[in-house]
């Protein structure tokens, strides 16, 4: 399983962008099946893929 990450701090683009960032995240990238925890009796699959995109600004 992969995780991934892209941060981008768009002020050193632009001085007009100065303090705002954007990212991409994403977890288990190639969507992959994985066992995330077993107990006594059973197993149970992690998360599916996931990917979230972000805009930040900072004042």
């Amino acid at each position: 399983m992969y995780d991934a990450s892209v941060h981008y701090d768009l002020g050193r683009l632009d001085n007009s962008m100065k303090g705002l960032t954007v990212a991409v995240e994403a977890k288990n990238l190639f969507n992959k099946d994985y066992l995330s925890n077993c107990d006594g009796y059973w197993c149970y699959y992690g998360d599916e893929r996931n990917v979230v995109a972000s805009v930040n600004y900072k004042f």
